[in-house]
């Protein structure tokens, strides 16, 4: 037996060697589609986990890379904006170059490469940006949309006035002024709007922001803007509110009165607020002449205004009166229960009086006998 072993072995080994067999060839097949979509979700949620760590150029490489693995022009625009935070040019000019790609006419792509310019220092190249682009009323805040995103603003800022003088309207100015005030920089806020204002002299909208932006600083210039705006727009009532209410807080209730009783188209609400300001600034004629006016506003009077007039009776001094008018809110009105609550307390006062005349009455009389 063990003789026969070596020889069925040899026989074998020779019968694989020479008998034929067909061989199979594995040819590899044809590589697989990328799933791109998954990829530009997958470096999207990493984008996003690294936003959540604070970590910029991660955050900046992971759109970069969704945004060419994409054929969305707001993914570029996106990658391009993290690209401008994370302080990478030239991350920032692919992104951009592809944002065009996808997108050839968007009117976007100009404010974006002005800012992308600036960061660079190239003013030049950026104001032939914005040339080309042209002046609308959309610019200046697509531009300053724009420049959010750069993170070093101490560059672009002294720019902001070649801005605003490149769209000439009185809006601009505004957007680019408050730009550079959100970026902590009231100089170049203010110079923006006093180079404005020397361009357009008589423009209201211009004064008032002036106005609001140095009202603690230089009061009194605030106050000369608004009255120039106020002359300009006369029937304007958010100037005359404004400058009513920097009178007063200048001290001047009884100024900030009159400009109030000077609004056309009067009604309970201005009224109202004049009478505020007449009260404290204790001026009795003043009161006097808005309590007239109330009296005289279309009727019939609704509860609101009774009350008003109740309140404005008291004001003055005139107890009877101001009965008269709390006595006409109706009793389905909301007001009907602080007018009898404030009836019964000048009732009580008037009571209170009539009293002590009464004593002083008894008192001389004990003190004077008659004959």
């Amino acid at each position: 037996m063990t003789k026969i072993v070596p020889i069925l072995l040899t026989l074998l080994i020779a019968g694989c060697a020479s008998s034929p067999r067909e061989v199979t060839v594995l040819v590899p097949a044809d590589a697989l589609p990328l799933d791109r979509t998954g990829q530009t979700l997958a470096e999207r949620m990493a984008a996003e986990f690294a936003r959540q760590d604070g970590k910029d150029e991660e955050v900046a490489a992971s759109l970069a890379k969704a945004a060419l693995l994409g054929d969305q022009p707001e993914l570029a625009r996106t990658a391009l904006r993290a690209a401008l935070r994370a302080r990478k040019p030239t991350t920032a000019r692919v992104m951009l170059g592809r944002w065009r790609e996808l997108e050839p006419d968007s009117r976007l792509i100009a404010p974006y490469a002005a800012a992308l310019a600036l960061s660079d220092g190239k003013t030049d190249e950026a104001r032939a940006l914005i040339a080309d682009r042209g002046p609308d009323q959309t610019l200046p805040t697509e531009m300053v949309e724009a420049l959010r995103w750069l993170p070093d603003l101490d560059r672009i800022l002294p720019f902001l006035n070649t801005l605003s003088e490149l769209s000439p309207t009185p809006a601009a100015a505004v957007t680019y002024s408050r730009f550079a005030e959100s970026a902590k920089a009231p100089e170049f806020a203010r110079d923006i709007l006093d180079q404005a204002i020397d361009r357009m002299p008589e423009d209201a909208i211009l004064r008032a922001y002036r106005a609001n932006l140095v009202q603690t600083s230089q009061p009194e210039l605030a106050r000369a803007d608004l009255q120039k705006a106020v002359a300009l727009k006369p029937d304007s009532r958010e100037l005359r509110l404004s400058l009513a209410a920097l009178e007063d807080a200048l001290g001047r209730s009884a100024l900030a009165a009159r400009v109030i009783a000077q609004m056309p188209d009067q009604d309970e609400e201005l009224i109202g607020i004049e009478l505020a300001y007449a009260a404290k600034a204790e001026d009795t004629d003043l009161l006097k002449a808005a309590c007239t006016r109330l009296e005289q506003l279309a009727t019939p009077h609704h509860a609101a205004r009774l009350q008003l007039l109740g309140t404005c009776a008291e004001l003055i001094e005139d107890p009877n009166r101001a009965l008269y008018w709390y006595g006409q809110v109706g009793k389905d009105d909301v007001e009907y229960v602080d007018a009898r609550i404030r009836m019964a307390s000048i009732q009580t006062e008037l009571e209170t009086v009539r009293r002590g005349a009464r004593r002083a009455r008894r008192s001389a009389r004990d003190r004077h006998p008659a004959p």
